[in-house]
């Protein structure tokens, strides 16, 4: 226990701060005796979500907020931002270039292409490189009558994938990366060091602190949205026992990975009418994920700072306020701390420029189709989308990748443009090296050093 709460304040070295400490910038250090401060903290953080207690979740991290002083908020790496910061409405054949190239490399990358038998041993990346684009092609599946053939059959055969590789008690496990992966292999070689046992034919069927839920929530939501495509009680039936798997797990101390099993749960709970994963999902919310926001809207700790797991938080805030009824009790008030965040992000994206444009784009482009206008939010989501269409001439452009399928559906929805001229579908073109070239990958690849962690500290 020692090792853990110190490697957690090792973490926290990006968040804490004495008044006459060092200059607070992202990424800095903590002076020591800011450190020693949080350390009891955070194990009574640790006790409080062991047994799912709102209250004493809240209280302890209104504690350790109140020992970082200014440094609460501050993210553990400095954000890169894009310039110049275009803010009128994305021309939307741009837009639609962008995905077709998208749409091309994702059918090349998908898992279910580069590794159809879905053995681990062959993979270079975790089950969300099926689970994503599914989702992705799912949306595009309702955009357009003369393509959704095509665009179901995507779905299926992604779902299809998944039902084969899912384990019996719900888990969409991670493939073993050792020796095959720079980062993620050094990474389940220290998880396999505490827990050997995780490891089963090929499999990472375990983690130290929540980390399987990212994976198995893209995964579970996957097959939800498979499901409202093709009406395959199958997958529904696979999604409900990703839901089970998660409902089992502890809470973690990370809240975007608590996030990712709030948005399955609450999916499920929409496409399928079961009330108590609804309530599941409330509960992991008000306990695993809002104690640690603050008043600003950004979470406090260090890592949920950034951008890219902010707006991971807001995915599944969201998949919540759309499952809840409209005289439901928590309702108001879960309206009051998204609008908290999304204002935030709004706002750091207008002052400085598109910054983790994949998931911002895709928490825009939801919030608007289901609260309405909001200029703020409008301008923010304009610049992310502008500055990721630079990729097709600027490599150093942000990438939204397969996120870019929320804003279509935005787009869409709306009625701020045409809802494409998909004719010529991708698929029938002959395959040619993207312009986009070899750096754009789905946006998710890019996340993936900091989106699975096997360790035991992550803040708070």
């Amino acid at each position: 226990m020692q090792r853990i709460v110190m490697m957690a304040i090792l973490l926290i070295s990006g968040a804490v701060s004495a008044q006459d400490g060092p200059k607070i910038l992202p990424g800095k250090s903590p002076p020591r005796e800011i450190q020693v401060k949080v350390q009891p903290l955070l194990n009574d953080l640790r006790k409080s979500l062991l047994v799912r207690d709102e209250k004493s979740a809240k209280k302890a991290c209104d504690r350790i907020v109140d020992a970082m002083g200014p440094w609460a908020g501050n993210p553990e790496a400095a954000p890169h931002y894009y310039d110049p910061i275009e803010k009128e409405q994305p021309n939307s054949k741009a837009v639609w270039k962008l995905w077709q190239e998208l749409d091309r490399r994702t059918r090349r990358e998908a898992l279910w292409v580069t590794v159809p038998d879905g053995d681990p041993n062959r993979m270079r990346i975790g089950l969300r490189g099926a689970g994503r684009p599914v989702i992705a092609f799912a949306i595009l599946s309702s955009l357009k009558a003369d393509t959704k053939k095509e665009y179901v059959g995507l779905v299926r055969a992604g779902a299809d994938y998944l039902l084969k590789v899912q384990r019996k008690d719900g888990l969409f496990p991670f493939p073993d990366l050792r020796r095959r992966h720079p980062l993620f292999g050094p990474m389940v070689e220290k998880l396999l060091r505490r827990k050997p046992e995780a490891l089963i034919d090929g499999w990472i069927v375990d983690d130290l602190n929540g980390d399987q839920q990212y994976d198995n929530g893209i995964c579970g939501v996957a097959l939800v949205e498979a499901y409202e495509v093709t009406k395959e009680k199958a997958y529904l039936e696979s999604a409900q026992r990703a839901c089970n798997w998660a409902m089992e797990r502890p809470l973690s101390t990370n809240w975007n990975y608590n996030a990712f099993s709030v948005w399955l749960l609450a999916r499920y709970a929409r496409a399928g009418g079961r009330k108590e994963y609804l309530d599941a999902a409330v509960e992991m919310l008000k306990v695993g994920v809002l104690p640690g926001q603050m008043k600003n809207g950004r979470w406090f700790d260090p890592h949920n700072a950034r951008l890219v797991y902010h707006g991971i938080i807001v995915r599944g805030m969201l998949e919540v306020y759309r499952a809840l009824d409209e005289d439901h009790e928590f309702r108001e008030s879960l309206r009051g701390s998204l609008t908290r965040a999304l204002d935030h992000a709004a706002t750091q994206i207008q002052k400085n420029g598109a910054s983790s444009n994949s998931t911002t784009t895709e928490i825009f482009s939801r919030a608007l189709t289901i609260f309405g206008p909001n200029k703020q939010w409008e301008t923010a989501l304009n610049i992310n989308v502008n500055a990721g269409l630079k990729v097709l001439q600027d490599r150093r452009a942000p990438n939204v990748g397969i996120y870019l399928a929320d804003y279509l559906h935005y787009m869409k929805a709306s009625g701020k443009g045409p809802s494409a001229d998909l004719s010529g579908s991708p698929s029938n073109k002959s395959v040619h090296r993207s312009r986009i070239g070899p750096r754009v990958r789905f946006a998710h690849q890019h996340l993936i050093s900091n989106l699975f962690r096997v360790r035991p500290f992550l803040i708070p």
